[in-house]
C-alpha cells in the first residue's frame, strides 16, 4: 500500500466520511486491488491445473483394460484444460498485452 502521513490520511478519511480506528488509516489503491486480483487468478489457475492433472495420472497409471472407459474424457477435456491453464500461467501477460487496447487503438499496458 502507498504510504501517506497519518495526518493527511486522517483528514481525508474525515472528509470522505470513512470510519476511523485500528487498521483504517490507509485505503487500498488501484494497484493493490489489481495485485490481489492477479494473486487470486494465479491461485485459481494453479488449482485448475492440479485438479485436471489427476485424470491424466489415472490414465497413465491405470491398467490397459480400463483405458477405453475414460480415454475420451482425458483426451478431449482434461488435457486441453491443462494445456490452456498452463499456457495462461506461463504467457498470459503476453496475451493480455496483445488484446487489451483502449478505444483509440493505443495499448494501456506499456
Amino acid at each position: 500500500m502507498t504510504w501517506e502521513p497519518y495526518g493527511e490520511i486522517q483528514a481525508r478519511n474525515q472528509r470522505d466520511g470513512l470510519a476511523r480506528g485500528p487498521g483504517r488509516h490507509c485505503r487500498p489503491n488501484r494497484e493493490d486491488h489489481l495485485e490481489m486480483m492477479r494473486n487470486r487468478q494465479r491461485t485459481v489457475l494453479r488449482w485448475i491445473h492440479i485438479v485436471f492433472s489427476i485424470p491424466v495420472l489415472g490414465y497413465i497409471y491405470s491398467p490397459f483394460e480400463q483405458l477405453p472407459q475414460y480415454a475420451g474424457t482425458v483426451r478431449f477435456v482434461a488435457v486441453p484444460i491443462m494445456a490452456i491453464s498452463g499456457l495462461w500461467m506461463w504467457k498470459g501477460h503476453v496475451f493480455k498485452r496483445l488484446t487489451y487496447h483502449t478505444p483509440g487503438g493505443v495499448s494501456k499496458n506499456p
